[in-house]
């Protein structure tokens, strides 16, 4: 859901812009459903060689977004992400497109995240208030933090202002002039391209 805001938020703002779908395990049907989309082709085809690029972009009636699916699930989705095929997508789509938003597996659940994460400019960790358990995300920060893992943001949804804070992590960071700065703003401000959720 996050991800298909920002994307879609990025396309509105007149930025070129495709959504990835990249959890080879267990597609984000959300995102099918959203753009009426049901490819049997996707980003499993392109990496084993049974599909193009241009073969796996679809088109939404989202002017300036695209979407790529997951399209079947492979027997090896680590094997498929961590294959020198993924960078050669990934420069591909750095030449087309302004922004690119990965939509990845929960992290801590598989590593297919963390290899993502490698690829990606900005990473963005989605928690929610009342449904998150507080122990795993101090245990997924603690980890991310350990593999040295920059930019990382973390996006709190259904927050409140007396719940944005656990320990030592502050879910909510305010800029100079004292105003919150969206995860969108910082991207935008970083002049990174790639974000991966």
């Amino acid at each position: 859901f996050s991800s298909i805001n920002l994307a879609t938020s990025f396309a509105h703002a007149n930025s070129k812009t495709v959504l990835v779908e990249f959890d080879l395990r267990n597609p984000n049907k959300f995102i099918d459903e959203v753009f009426n989309a049901n490819e049997l082709v996707g980003i499993s085809s392109y990496l084993i060689n049974k599909a193009t690029l241009d073969e796996i972009i679809v088109p939404t009636e989202v002017s300036n977004l695209d979407i790529i699916q997951a399209g079947q699930i492979p027997p090896n989705p680590i094997e498929l992400i961590s294959s020198t095929k993924t960078h050669e997508l990934f420069k591909e789509l750095r030449e087309r497109y302004d922004f690119i938003i990965i939509d990845t597996p929960p992290y801590g659940l598989v590593t297919d995240a963390f290899f993502l994460m490698n690829i990606s400019d900005i990473k963005v960790y989605v928690t929610r208030i009342g449904y998150t358990k507080k122990k795993v995300l101090a245990t997924n920060m603690e980890d991310i933090e350990g593999k040295n893992i920059k930019d990382l943001y973390l996006l709190v949804n259904d927050n409140n202002e007396d719940k944005l804070r656990y320990g030592k992590y502050a879910y909510s960071e305010k800029s100079k002039k004292g105003k919150k700065a969206s995860i969108s703003e910082k991207i935008k401000h970083s002049r990174k391209k790639t974000a991966v959720f």
